[in-house]
């Protein structure tokens, strides 16, 4: 599970509490090569679009077509914001444009990352024994007014060179102690 917890004021706290000890590694070594036995560091996104019948999914479950690119109102252009096929054209064919998203980048400059390059921003998360147990300050994280039912969260695996391959995908299940969002966990059968 996922939780968020916005502050009165502003951002949000992210807690994790995810188990990936019985992920199915099989299958994603045979999306990613790369990918040999359990995984230990993951990259996390919001991402902008959500076209499964379930709340959740894995590996070509989160597919681009399928769960989108990252959240990027401001245009931070980074290589999987959601609009680097179209707005974003211009900004980054500018001879000194990089996008640079670090957590200690952010921190000095917030406007540097896409609003939902969570691992940019804040860190990547990292599993110990099979668990992610972890939380995260956000102080700009996406103010919840901005939040839509096609928002989702993204654990991508990062197994070696080249862009790490989507692992995980799920929607927020918004309950009623709002504005906690609740993000359930999926894996593929064994």
């Amino acid at each position: 599970i996922i939780k968020v917890k916005y502050h009165e004021k502003y951002g949000a706290t992210i807690f994790a509490n995810l188990d990936v000890s019985k992920a199915n590694w099989t299958a994603l070594h045979a999306a990613d090569g790369n990918c040999t036995g359990p995984i230990t560091e993951f990259a996390w996104h919001v991402h902008t679009k959500w076209t499964n019948k379930q709340q959740s999914a894995f590996l070509s479950g989160c597919s681009l077509a399928v769960a989108g690119n990252h959240y990027d109102p401001d245009l931070a252009c980074g290589p999987n914001s959601e609009h680097i096929s179209d707005t974003c054209k211009t900004i980054i064919s500018q001879p000194d444009f990089k996008y640079n998203c670090t957590p200690q980048v952010y921190n000095g400059n917030p406007a540097v990352c896409e609003k939902g390059d969570l691992s940019g921003k804040v860190g990547k998360m990292i599993a110990k024994n099979g668990w992610i147990k972890s939380k995260w300050y956000d102080r700009h994280y996406p103010a919840f007014n901005e939040a839509t039912a096609q928002w989702n969260f993204m654990l991508h695996a990062v197994c070696g060179p080249g862009a790490p391959p989507r692992f995980i995908c799920a929607i927020a299940d918004t309950a009623n102690e709002l504005p906690t969002t609740t993000i359930p966990s999926t894996y593929a059968p064994k």
